[in-house]
């Protein structure tokens, strides 16, 4: 009875053995002998560390051919020491073969490309991956490398014969393989013509690539083919793009929308102007405030896989976003480059296609919080030496103390100039970083002169966010020709004043703007004027508006009032108070037309300013 157990038991041994041995022969490799080495037998080439081992003992690899892969496993014999050196000395404690002998040496090899950076790079890798042989790449561009599996960057785009030469470890002699590589990057690119539902697509794709695929927008696709004449059986516009692609890397794709009519895409669904958030037939600055409402949206882009769309002056036709203004434009609009996001580069297309605003609606109402102009100085003076050029320099302000400017995310209007009097191109606009809109940073402004007209376009608008507030927001500066100015006893006017001006909410919606009036400095020859102002005081004085034709309204920035006296052009007192405040209004509706000198009692001094009624 115990005899038939142990036979019993032999046998399990038995059945077991091969799943047992390869379970201890715990490393991967192939025996190789190399032909260059006489004292070498059979070797193993280990794939864990990609090292040649010397079996001490070769009893185990009987029957195991050349070039066959096994598992393995060994122990360092470190009492012999064998006549070849190629690796250390093992000895073999389990053999497994896993495989049939291999091919031998290869020379062939694969490789992977990049196109990302501005030269083309690519990756190569040989077939075999025997550490102990020597590898020689020649890339075909005059450079070479030894390295197993190596990186190269190419000068240029282009075709190249890449050599690949293996010599010693498995293969013994050289052997060599070449292969044309084309490293020229892929550009997908179509157009078509159209006709009553049937459109001819033309491939006009680049490059290195060996496979496509046209994707039509309805569902179907083509592969490896021309789309050639496709019918999608009715009028409509599809999303249609093509790919290209090639193992070695190289891939590009290209979308456009289709539209199956024969006639202008324009007429059968509204188009974006690029610059017209507003779909009035232009841009102007007016344009700029929709994109401040907006800023921040996101939604389709014009051109899918293509943000390089630009800003020409054509019809483009865009997928609705589904979210309008207060006027019912839909936001495609007001995404003017077409890359799917309202920002501040949307500004870049109206500045491109300016146009001269026309037909300008506003909303006024006396009484409103309103922007108006305020010189440096109220008068200034010449004589013979003053130079050919003047620098005159007003402050936009928007509204005042008593009436601030209530939730405004922007502004645009027009600034008039008598241009005979100014230099060309001596009209500037620095915006103010402490306005109450905020800074620099925080907003989207853009003005064009229009020297030819005598008008300057501003406007400023909040990236989606309206603003409380009141005072400096720009400063504008006129290059005068103090030559135009002559010299004569009667004082030179240069007026500028305010017109079509727009401003809105957060919403979008147009705020009321207050009565516009001119602002006036008083150009006098030193020569004959009967006397000087102290230029500084007068500077902190305020009239607001210049000329005046029914409420004049005084600010004193960094002084304290203490009286008033007004005379008249025949120089009558015709007002005398005091006890004022730093910010007060004097009612002009009955005086007579003409120009006032007002002298302002202050703890710094008399400020002398003048004022016309009309």
């Amino acid at each position: 009875m115990i005899k038939k157990i142990l036979t019993i038991s032999s046998m399990l041994l038995l059945l077991l053995s091969s799943d047992w041995v390869a379970a201890q022969c715990g490393y991967s490799g192939q025996v190789v002998q190399p032909s260059n080495n006489a004292n070498c037998g059979k070797l193993v080439l280990s794939f864990d560390t990609w090292e040649l081992l010397v079996p001490t003992d070769n009893s185990l690899l009987e029957g195991v051919e050349v070039n066959q892969e096994i598992l393995f496993s060994y122990e360092l014999d470190t009492l012999q020491t064998p006549s070849c050196t190629a690796g250390p000395a093992i000895q073999l404690t389990c053999v497994t073969p896993i495989s049939g002998p291999s091919q031998g040496c290869q020379s062939d090899f694969s490789f992977t490309a990049n196109f990302d950076e501005p030269l083309p790079i690519a990756l190569f890798e040989p077939v075999l991956n025997d550490y102990s042989a020597t590898y020689q790449w020649d890339f075909g561009d005059g450079e070479i490398s030894s390295e197993h599996t190596v990186s190269h960057t190419f000068s240029e785009q282009g075709e190249y014969e890449v050599c690949l030469s293996v010599s010693g470890g498995s293969c013994g002699d050289l052997t060599t393989t070449c292969q044309v590589i084309n490293l020229t990057e892929c550009q997908a690119l179509f157009y078509y013509e159209a006709n009553d539902g049937v459109v001819d697509f033309f491939n006009q794709s680049s490059g290195g690539y060996e496979e496509w695929r046209w994707s039509l927008g309805n569902g179907n696709e083509i592969q490896n083919a021309n789309a050639g004449t496709y019918n999608y059986g009715e009028i409509n516009i599809y999303t249609v793009c093509l790919e290209v692609w090639s193992a070695s890397g190289c891939s590009s794709k290209f979308c456009n929308y289709v539209f199956t009519g024969s006639g202008d895409v324009c007429d059968f669904t509204t188009c974006v102007y690029p610059g017209d958030t507003n779909e009035d037939g232009a841009a102007n600055v007016y344009d700029l405030l929709p994109i401040g409402v907006g800023f921040g949206a996101e939604g389709p882009p014009r051109q899918l896989d293509d943000v390089t769309l630009g800003v020409g002056w054509f019809g483009q036709y865009a997928p609705d976003w589904g979210v309008e203004t207060i006027n019912g434009s839909d936001y495609k609009h007001l995404d003017c480059n077409g890359d799917g996001e309202i920002d501040s580069d949307d500004a870049e297309a109206i500045e491109v296609n300016y146009a001269a605003p026309s037909s300008i609606f506003m909303v006024q109402a006396p009484g409103s919080p309103t922007f108006w102009l305020d010189f440096e100085w109220d008068t200034i003076l010449i004589d013979d030496n003053t130079p050919p050029f003047i620098k005159l320099e007003a402050d936009l302000m928007a509204g005042t103390a008593n009436l601030p400017i209530q939730d405004m995310t922007g502004f645009a209007l027009q600034v008039n100039y008598p241009n005979d009097m100014v230099k060309l191109d001596g009209v500037e606009v620095d915006y103010y970083d402490n306005s109450f809109l905020g800074n620099s940073n925080q907003i989207l402004w853009l003005q064009k002169d229009r020297y030819e007209d005598g008008r300057l376009d501003l406007g400023i608008v909040k990236k989606a966010v309206g603003s409380n507030g009141f005072g400096k927001v720009a400063t504008l500066s006129f290059i005068v020709i103090s030559d135009v100015l002559g010299r004569t006893d009667d004082a030179k006017t240069f007026s500028i004043s305010l017109s079509d001006v727009v401003a809105v909410n957060p919403d979008g919606a147009m705020l009321t703007i207050g009565s516009l009036d001119p602002a006036t400095v008083y150009i006098v020859d030193k020569t004959t004027a009967t006397q000087t102002n102290d230029q500084w005081l007068n500077n902190q004085v305020h009239l607001f508006p210049n000329p005046a034709s029914d409420k004049l309204s005084i600010q004193l920035d960094n002084l304290r009032a203490e009286s008033l006296s007004v005379f008249n052009p025949l120089g009558q007192q015709v007002i005398s108070q005091t006890g004022l405040r730093n910010a007060f209004d004097i009612d002009v509706a009955h005086w007579e037309n003409g120009v006032y000198l007002l002298k302002i009692k202050t703890d710094k001094g008399v400020a002398n300013k003048r004022v016309v009624v009309r």
